[in-house]
């Protein structure tokens, strides 16, 4: 059995030779399922020889890709936006509970509109994570 935690899993993917266990991000599990490069391990779920009890509700499906369990996390963020509540009430905008993603873009433009120097919020084009998270609530 070969492990591999850091650089060369790509190469060793590419070449045939991908190791036994890797740690690897969630972003990636299409890209190696899509080549056949991993393993199902729903197999290894039902056989009893992976148990995926103890996540937090709903984290032991993270790994499912298309109904293949392709992955199994090794932790979880929770991921929060912050906002600057003086600008905010000077636009007139009160952040209220069970915003959707139009509610909190409307909130930018108006933040945005009452102060040229705010911009009302960063967009996602850093935060990987955070656009994943928007494009799976948006299908």
């Amino acid at each position: 059995m070969s492990w591999v935690l850091g650089d060369g899993r790509q190469g060793r993917a590419a070449g045939g030779n991908a190791p036994d266990v890797f740690q690897n991000s969630y972003a990636f599990l299409r890209k190696y399922g899509d080549k056949n490069l991993l393993l199902d391990l729903n197999g290894q779920a039902k056989a009893g020889n992976l148990s995926l009890k103890g996540f937090r509700n709903g984290l032991e499906k993270a790994g499912d890709i298309d109904g293949k369990l392709l992955g199994v996390p090794v932790g979880a963020n929770t991921f929060a936006l912050f906002y600057n509540p003086d600008a905010f009430k000077k636009a007139g905008v009160t952040v209220e509970d069970g915003w959707t993603w139009n509610d909190f873009f409307a909130a930018a433009k108006k933040v945005r509109k009452s102060d040229g120097t705010l911009c009302g919020a960063s967009d996602n084009a850093n935060v990987m994570y955070l656009y994943d998270l928007y494009l799976r609530q948006n299908d």
